[in-house]
């Protein structure tokens, strides 16, 4: 393979890699963070749109989380914190909240 052809695999892999469930999920989660609700939402619904699946914003998460599957079906509260080394698969629902007294 030819250097050009390489350097334009390594950009298309990239860019990919860029739009992969876990980078749109990270970057809506740092926007929402820095106040930029309006662009988070956006990320998000771009997210939910290519991936189906429907990861908050407002979820506190490590950096090396992996969805498996291309996180189809996973559902994610705001109120979650996900620690790391963290995979979750296909049609996962994870929610938290307050405890019942």
């Amino acid at each position: 393979m030819s250097s050009p052809k390489l350097q334009l695999l390594k950009l298309w892999v990239g860019r990919l890699w860029l739009f992969s469930p876990e980078r749109l999920w990270l970057a809506s989660i740092a926007l929402h963070r820095r106040g930029h609700w309006v662009l988070a939402f956006w990320v998000k619904q771009l997210n939910s749109l290519v991936y189906h699946n429907s990861l908050a914003a407002g979820a506190s998460v490590s950096p090396d989380i992996r969805l498996g599957h291309n996180s189809i079906g996973i559902v994610v509260n705001s109120e979650v914190e996900i620690g790391r080394r963290v995979k979750i698969w296909q049609n996962v629902t994870l929610s938290a909240g307050r405890p019942l007294h």
